[in-house]
């Protein structure tokens, strides 16, 4: 499924439904009427194309206005029939300026195959919201979705061949929520101004639980969860190009009596993190152990480029080759030959004097040293294994450490594949 725009033929605002204030129902008709110099506009459309052949299977052309703001995959269980369906559902928003209220609308969309064996598209619900759909997911058999600061879920019910969804779990977050993300019944949300939320979905009186929190301030571009194990740990990025890692540890005396996330690593990669998708991992070394999986988060980038933030795992023989991250990672960053003669070290400290005006951050809790945290710069350690053999003997015979431990070091986190 995938959401496209182009510059079509103006077409009309639909009518207004009901009265509204003199200033606002002006503000709606000047948006009506706006258009370019041609008389041409840009329409959004929803188009299901094959993942082999790129042919446009089906299309559907949103309203005048309207845009198109996220698409997802979700399987929401009908409380009629007790059934699972698959559905693609697509949140939209629709402004018409400063003075008129945003609205969004959620659209629920069927995969069908025709009697020809051809696929299509199939809209089986659509509603209107008071705000805009910012974010769409599904949990517990219910779908989740966020509409300016409020994140709330939807019951999915069928009469008739007829689909229908009724509001009931609601939670109130701060400001915007930009990015959402759900892992079982557990569900994390990242706000504009006010980092990330971890949140639990109670189906048991419906009810949308905070867990905890990051009580410093951010502007969330995106986040998401990493998992090790039967560890969760949540990754989030910043408006300024930092990424910033966070774990739950109601146990620690640090965390309010489970409060506060604990913050144990950051790092700036000088680059906006738009999204962020969770992908199983496993590591090459070990293809056969089911040990050796987990869950990592891949990165997109404003400029087309890719990150991947994974756990390592906790054993033995890791143990002994990641002792040596630390010293490792500060001999390089001050070693290696840098573009333009850069201070690299200045770079990579940029994470704790970002500023919020500058969709940076400001943290509660002091920020953690450079090398002393718990994320670390595989790109760093990779220049390692790209260096000369007598520069990587000069490095050894500096720190006090084998050479070819140190080349473990960098190939243990290097030796990662994506499923």
């Amino acid at each position: 499924m995938l959401v496209v725009s182009a510059a079509g033929p103006r077409r009309d605002f639909l009518s207004e439904d009901g009265e509204s204030e003199a200033q606002a129902a002006y503000s709606y008709a000047l948006a009506g009427l706006e258009m370019s110099a041609d008389g041409r506009m840009d329409s959004h459309e929803v188009r299901l194309v094959s993942p082999t052949s790129w042919k446009v299977l089906w299309m559907h052309q949103l309203l005048p206005g309207e845009r198109s703001l996220c698409v997802t995959a979700v399987h929401l269980k009908d409380q009629t029939s007790d059934a699972t369906i698959p559905m693609l559902a697509i949140g939209t928003s629709f402004s018409a300026g400063e003075d008129y209220p945003c609205s969004g609308r959620v659209i629920l969309v069927e995969v069908v195959k025709g009697n020809d064996g051809a696929w299509g598209g199939n809209i089986v619900f659509h509603r209107e919201f008071k705000g805009p759909i910012t974010n769409i997911s599904s949990v517990e058999g219910y779908l989740l979705l966020s509409t300016g600061n409020r994140l709330e879920t939807c019951i999915l019910k069928s009469a008739q061949d007829k689909f229908t969804l009724q509001r009931s779990a609601f939670f109130e977050g701060p400001s915007l929520i930009t990015s959402l993300n759900v892992v079982k019944n557990f569900i994390l949300a990242g706000d504009a101004q006010h980092s990330v939320q971890f949140l639990r979905y109670k189906d048991q009186g419906k009810q949308i639980m905070p867990l905890a929190k990051d009580f410093g301030a951010a502007c969330v571009r995106s986040c998401q969860f990493v998992i090790a194990g039967s560890s969760l740990h949540i990754i989030m990025a910043d408006g300024e190009g930092n990424v910033r890692a966070f774990t739950y540890t109601p146990n620690d005396p640090k965390s309010w009596k489970g409060q506060k996330l604990d913050n144990w690593g950051a790092l700036h990669v000088g680059k906006g993190i738009s999204y962020m998708l969770r992908a199983p991992m496993q590591y090459r070394a070990d293809r056969s152990s089911r040990s050796s999986k987990a869950s990592g988060a891949v990165c997109v980038t404003d400029r087309g480029g890719m990150h991947v933030v994974m756990p390592l795992t906790q054993d033995e023989a890791t143990d002994q080759a990641l002792a040596a991250i630390e010293p490792l990672s500060k001999a390089l960053a001050s070693s290696v030959a840098n573009t333009a003669g850069l201070n690299p070290l200045a770079f990579r400290r940029r994470y704790q004097k970002s500023l919020l005006p500058l969709q940076g951050a400001t943290f509660y809790d002091t920020p953690p040293s450079l090398f002393d945290q718990g994320l670390v710069d595989g790109d760093l350690l990779q220049s390692f294994l790209q260096q000369s053999t007598g520069f990587q003997d000069r490095l050894a015979q500096q720190l006090g450490i084998d050479r070819d431990k140190l080349a473990a070091t960098c190939r243990a986190v290097r030796d990662i594949s994506i499923e």
